[in-house]
């Protein structure tokens, strides 16, 4: 065999698509929106509306939900997420998710009613692989909350990439204290062994403004927020049979006397 033929059949194993049994399977995903809020009347049962959104499949989502109650005040919430998610030939992954979650509430103390909100964001993917998968995680998220009078706020955020069993493999938890705001991110990187993931974001936020009958008791508000984006891609590790293909080219070229020309 002249060494141009054998360089084109090297370039043509290295070059083909993977066989039909691929190291990635995507198991299951759940991607949903929620706006949640609540005006409750002095010893009535709440009044409520809420509005969800969920993603049906693993095509792209764009969920985008509020939700409002007014009375002697006003309390509402919003929740929005966008992600994808795109397993190419092979055993690549590419999947992000990113929204913002918020809810507040405002009071004026001249009536006897309750006011609280929810917004709320979650997306789960599971997968399993089969083969050693370099991957890369990036997060970053942002967590603040406000509140004045007779009301308080909450914000919170998880992301986090689980193996089955519950190993955590990578993880950013964010709780804003009272009245502040926290924010962290992080680019990891690393090797998936043969097993079940799952990649988690759940952020929530809540705000709450009560009543305060007491005389020239001020007006109550309250605030929280979560911003959120991650990204998690996953690319096979070198294949052995590419490996061999590289070393046998590497041998054959340095034989004694072989004229890469091929002539």
């Amino acid at each position: 065999m002249r060494v141009s033929a054998f360089i084109a059949t090297v370039a043509l194993v290295l070059l083909s698509p993977p066989g039909t049994a691929s190291a990635l399977s995507l198991l299951s995903q759940t991607r949903d929106v929620d706006a949640y809020a609540a005006l409750t009347p002095f010893f009535q049962a709440p009044i409520v509306d809420e509005h969800t959104e969920s993603a049906p499949d693993f095509g792209p989502f764009a969920g985008a939900v509020t939700a409002t109650m007014s009375g002697p005040g006003r309390t509402d919430s919003s929740a929005t997420q966008d992600s994808s998610i795109a397993a190419g030939s092979g055993d690549s992954l590419d999947t992000s998710a990113s929204g913002r979650v918020e809810a507040g509430a405002f009071h004026n103390n001249r009536g006897a009613d309750d006011f609280a909100s929810r917004g709320s964001s979650s997306y789960l993917l599971t997968f399993e692989v089969t083969s050693d998968e370099a991957y890369e995680l990036v997060a970053m998220a942002t967590v603040v909350t406000s509140s004045s009078g007779s009301a308080d706020a909450s914000a919170t955020t998880r992301i986090e990439l689980v193996r089955d069993g519950g190993e955590v493999i990578e993880q950013l938890l964010l709780t804003a204290p009272a009245g502040g705001s926290d924010s962290d991110a992080f680019d990891h990187s690393g090797v998936l062994t043969p097993a079940t993931y799952s990649l988690r974001v759940d952020s929530s936020a809540t705000g709450g403004a009560f009543r305060n009958l007491s005389p020239g008791a001020p007006s109550s508000n309250a605030d929280g927020h979560v911003d959120y984006d991650v990204t998690l891609r996953l690319l096979p590790e070198p294949g052995a049979l590419a490996l061999l293909s590289l070393a046998l080219l590497a041998l054959w070229i340095s034989r004694p006397g072989q004229a890469l020309s091929g002539g």
